[in-house]
């Protein structure tokens, strides 16, 4: 009798770890997701408030709108998008699903970074696809790198800009000539999940969404953005991507119906218009990244520089990774330990708020 089995690639899929697992105690501190510290908006506060009293009563026995259209419309005005290039999705993660869901069939390639997002691998795996992991050089991805590891098996390219954990950023000319050498049959998928915090003062010739002025002149690029960071809608699970007719056209047929719920999409179309949320929220944890830059070292940690709200730091040893990941984690704060992302020696510390920042470094000198 043949036994029941699931597809024989699945077998080599591990399951996603956040920094909290199921069934973990909530910490005091979370400093383990690259969440933002400050919360939401009070505009997002108040008009979720508002819709739940007024509004909701009358809609939450309701499907929201098919395929998130007015927010699709908002995001298409706030950065000069045709919104038919748009697609919303359950977070970013949902999106990367579908773009490898759209592009890969067994035995394809992926390309990602070495020290890269998790979901990228975990993508291509679902569907059979093998994931290559690009060597870095000095925790950075040049376009050498990723131009000679192409075969007539690639058919796409995930990269995160900033990277998480390491903070690297690629600028707008290195990515203008990498797309350049990049075979047109070949997807680019540039992940912006920290955008907001990138410190374009000190990036020459970087702009403002210039990303997504160079996917709007290619067809073999996506950009996916999410309001889980700077926006602080993690627990609501919204994010969005732009592409090509082409790109977006495939992930609209797989795309799940009603994927965004009804106060994500609500939120999201206020946060939008948060301008000055956001920008206090990227002012401060600049200042926090610089304050944390100086206090670290002193107790044995040693980051790498960062574009995003995050830190990767050194710990000198696995062992004394693991030390102190423990000890602070008894203390109810929590930090990511990236052991499962092959970088054993290394804790990624969040960018707190001042308070959590000082709670953090005093715990810090008591660590044995």
């Amino acid at each position: 009798m043949v036994s029941l089995s699931a597809k024989p690639y699945l077998e080599s899929i591990g399951i996603y770890q956040a920094g909290v697992q199921a069934g973990d105690e909530l910490p005091d501190i979370n400093l383990s997701a690259n969440e933002n510290p400050y919360g939401c908006s009070e505009k997002v506060r108040n008009h979720i408030a508002d819709y739940i009293t007024h509004t909701a009563p009358h809609t939450f026995s309701l499907y929201p709108e098919q395929g998130s259209l007015q927010l699709r419309m908002a995001i298409a005005d706030k950065y000069g998008l045709p919104y038919q290039n748009i697609l919303c999705g359950n977070g970013s993660d949902e999106l990367i699903a579908q773009i490898a869901a759209s592009f890969l069939n067994v035995g394809d390639h992926l390309l990602h970074s070495q020290y890269g997002f998790a979901c990228y691998p975990l993508a291509a795996k679902k569907h059979g696809a093998v994931p290559i992991a690009l060597a870095e050089d000095n925790f950075t991805l040049t376009a050498d790198t990723i131009i000679n590891a192409i075969t007539d098996k690639t058919k796409i390219i995930m990269l995160a800009n900033p990277n998480n954990p390491t903070g690297f950023y690629m600028n707008q000319a290195q990515l203008r000539e990498l797309h350049q050498r990049i075979p047109p049959d070949i997807v680019l998928m540039i992940d912006e999940a920290y955008a907001e915090y990138v410190d374009e003062n000190n990036l020459a010739n970087d702009k403002e969404h210039a990303t997504l002025v160079l996917a709007r002149n290619a067809e073999n690029i996506v950009v996916t953005r999410t309001f889980s960071k700077a926006h602080g809608l993690a627990g609501l699970r919204i994010g969005w991507c732009y592409g090509s007719d082409i790109i977006i056209n495939a992930m609209l047929k797989i795309a799940e119906p009603f994927n965004v719920n009804l106060l994500a999409q609500q939120a999201a179309m206020v946060s939008l218009h948060s301008d000055d949320f956001i920008a206090q929220s990227v002012e401060d944890n600049a200042k926090m990244k610089q304050f944390l830059m100086h206090e670290l070292p002193k107790y044995g940690l040693n980051p790498l520089p960062s574009q995003g709200n995050f830190l990767l730091c050194h710990a000198g040893s696995t062992q004394r990774a693991q030390d102190i990941f423990s000890q602070l984690k008894a203390q109810k704060i929590l930090l990511r330990h990236t052991k499962s992302m092959n970088l054993p020696e290394y804790l990624r510390i969040t960018i707190g708020s001042i308070q959590q920042n000082n709670r953090l470094l005093d715990a810090l000198k008591n660590i044995k």
